[in-house]
């Protein structure tokens, strides 16, 4: 798995923070291109310093965090079932190698995965 981060920052953000953020999201993602050996690649956008803004025109949008908000993006999350996901990803196949994938999904998620040391 190859996992590519890009960054945005929130105005006022100091350059330490910048670098301490890049640093713990750059090592998790270490982390799961060693766990996961799939030959997938992931373009994942992170914000620091942002609030979850809602969706518009299938693109998330984030608004700048007023000063002391720390953790005011957890508004902006959403819990579905795994079953749902699936459901949700399958309705929406438009090539064969769409269909591929979701063939290779596993009946039950795989959540126990994540923070397992080898």
């Amino acid at each position: 798995m190859i996992i590519n981060p890009t960054f945005s920052f929130a105005p006022g953000t100091t350059q330490a923070d910048m670098s301490e953020f890049e640093s713990a999201v750059n090592a998790v993602i270490s982390q799961y291109e060693q766990l996961f050996t799939n030959n997938v690649t992931l373009n994942i956008d992170y914000a620091y310093g942002e609030a979850f803004g809602g969706i518009s025109s299938n693109q998330i949008v984030f608004q700048p965090m007023p000063v002391g908000s720390l953790g005011v993006n957890e508004e902006g999350y959403y819990s579905f079932d795994y079953s749902t996901v699936v459901a949700a990803l399958t309705q929406n196949e438009q090539s064969t190698v769409q269909t591929n994938a979701y063939a290779t999904l596993p009946a039950i998620p795989a959540f126990w995965l994540v923070g397992v040391e080898r």
